[in-house]
């Protein structure tokens, strides 16, 4: 009976200093509590389950989703709260809270403002749609897409990309070429080496790498587009971006309005430095 007298002894001396201690754990306790509490009411309200047959069904449920609702994804060592309206391939309310962790997390938003885009833009290839109850896009006006949003482990020895692909692409001319500066990126100048894009890059940033692969105006293309591949180094996030060639003299705002709504979202999680 010896472990029980024990326990008895470890109960009165709990008690006696539960007084103490109370109003520094009740917060903490609280805290956790109706932090869960949120989690699980986000979860009850589209409980995962199995997608109707319907096609029809799934759009009508796609469309009577709150734009603002908060969509949890876990990438990494970060955890997302993303708005419904941001997201590309929006799944459906059946769908929208399974599988949370993710390998890579995409999403879209109108430039200059940074806000949601009405409809879906998975698959479409029109930069400036014509929204209901909006003025026509100006010159400044585009949706940028973010088809992807990866975590670069560098203590498990992965690395950024935009550093590799832009010595791989040098790599691969066998001819004279050379650079030059333009919209404050070093441009490459294939010379007589045949070129499928015009690429520009800046490795030189100790917060970000980026390269950009862009259409060439002689190409004539029916939406000319850059894609972007975009390193954060401190955030350990690397992102592909997509935007309207003529939008590359913004390249940098494109750059921060996609670090500003990555960071908004994020509620949990930071790589460790040291």
């Amino acid at each position: 009976m010896s472990w029980l007298t024990s326990t008895l002894e470890h109960c009165r001396k709990f008690r006696s200093i539960l007084p103490s201690i109370l109003p520094s754990i009740l917060p903490v306790f609280f805290a956790c509590f109706y932090g869960i509490s949120t989690n699980v009411m986000a979860a009850e309200q589209y409980p995962c389950k199995s997608d109707s047959d319907d096609l029809m069904d799934r759009w009508a449920g796609i469309e009577k989703m709150d734009p603002n609702y908060p969509v949890k994804r876990i990438l990494g060592p970060y955890r997302f709260e993303i708005p419904f309206g941001y997201m590309t391939g929006r799944p459906t309310p059946e769908q929208v809270n399974c599988y949370p962790v993710r390998k890579r997390i995409e999403f879209a938003f109108w430039m200059p403002d940074l806000r949601a885009p009405k409809d879906d833009t998975w698959g479409k290839s029109d930069f400036r749609p014509q929204e209901p109850g909006r003025d026509a896009p100006g010159p400044q006006d585009y949706i940028v897409e973010v088809p992807g949003v990866m975590f670069i482990d560098t203590k498990a020895g992965k690395s950024e990309s935009p550093s590799v692909r832009f010595w791989n692409s040098l790599s691969m001319l066998d001819e004279a070429f050379g650079f030059e500066q333009k919209y404050g990126l070093l441009r490459v100048l294939p010379g007589k080496n045949p070129n499928v894009y015009d690429d520009y890059s800046d490795l030189s940033q100790e917060d970000y790498k980026i390269i950009l692969n862009c259409s060439r105006p002689e190409d004539h293309r029916l939406n000319p587009l850059c894609q972007a591949y975009l390193y954060f180094t401190d955030l350990q996030l690397e992102t592909v971006v997509r935007f309207p060639a003529d939008a590359l003299p913004e390249w940098r705002k494109i750059k921060d309005g996609v670090r500003t709504l990555a960071e908004r979202w994020i509620v949990k999680g930071k790589p460790d430095q040291n």
